[in-house]
C-alpha cells in the first residue's frame, strides 16, 4: 500500500488538522477553526454511530434468533428481561429507545419496531436510525495551499472545515433488518433508499409525512 492509500484510510491528525485524499493531486485538509467544531471529533462520533449501530442490529438479530421476532418494547425487553443477551452487549443503551430518541456520544438513536404498532410477535421488521444532534456540513474555505508528497510532485490542499458551532455530526445513518447501513448528508434522516456507507452520501430528504 502506497502512503497516499495508507492516508486515504487511516486519515491522518495533526495539531487539529485532518487530511484526506480526494483526487490524485488533491488533499482536502479539515482545519478546526475558532469556535467552530473539531473536525477529528466530528469524524469520531461519525465513526462510534457507524459501530454502534452494528453492535445494535447484532443485539436485534440474537433477540429474533430467540423469539422469532424484534421486540415491540425496547428496554424492557432487551435491558430487564432475564433472559436478554443484549444488555451485556451494549449497556450504554440501557434507556427506552423506542418511545423517543437518546443522545449517545453527539447522536440521537432511535428504535422503531415495525410493523408500526406491532405488538410481539408480530414485530417482523425493525429500523434503527442515528441523527447529529447538532447537524452541520463540512465546508471549503476558500483557501489553498500548494505543497509536496513525499515523492516530490505537487499537490493541494483544499482548505475545509466544519460548520455551524458545535456540530456532532455531518451524516444521518439508518439500518434495518437486513442489516445494511445506509447514510446522508445531514440531520433529516437516512432511509432506504439512501445510498449504502460504502458509496458517497446524497443529502438527506427529510419523510414525507
Amino acid at each position: 500500500m502506497s502512503w497516499r492509500q495508507l492516508i486515504g484510510v487511516l486519515g491522518l491528525a495533526i495539531l487539529g488538522t485532518t487530511f484526506s485524499i480526494q483526487a490524485e493531486n488533491e488533499l482536502d485538509m479539515y482545519v478546526q477553526k475558532p469556535g467552530m467544531s473539531d473536525p477529528a471529533q466530528v469524524n469520531m462520533n461519525e465513526r462510534k454511530a457507524i459501530g454502534n449501530l452494528r453492535g445494535l442490529a447484532e443485539c436485534l438479530s440474537l433477540y429474533h434468533d430467540d423469539h422469532a421476532g424484534y421486540p415491540d418494547d425496547w428496554y424492557a425487553d432487551l435491558y430487564t428481561s432475564p433472559t436478554s443477551r443484549c444488555k451485556h452487549l451494549r449497556p450504554e443503551f440501557n434507556f427506552d429507545l423506542h418511545t423517543q430518541a437518546k443522545t449517545v456520544e453527539g447522536y440521537d438513536f432511535h428504535y422503531i419496531p415495525l410493523p408500526e404498532g406491532c405488538s410481539e410477535p408480530s414485530c417482523l421488521r425493525y429500523l434503527l436510525t442515528a441523527v447529529p444532534h447538532v447537524p452541520g456540513l463540512i465546508k471549503a474555505t476558500g483557501k489553498k495551499r500548494r505543497a509536496k508528497n513525499m515523492a516530490g510532485q505537487d499537490i493541494a490542499l483544499i482548505e475545509k472545515t466544519v460548520v455551524p458551532p458545535n456540530t456532532t455530526g455531518t451524516k444521518s445513518l439508518f439500518i434495518d433488518e437486513s442489516v445494511m447501513m445506509r447514510h446522508c448528508l445531514g440531520g433529516g434522516g437516512a432511509k432506504m433508499s439512501d445510498p449504502t456507507i460504502d458509496q458517497a452520501p446524497t443529502p438527506c430528504v427529510p419523510f414525507a409525512r
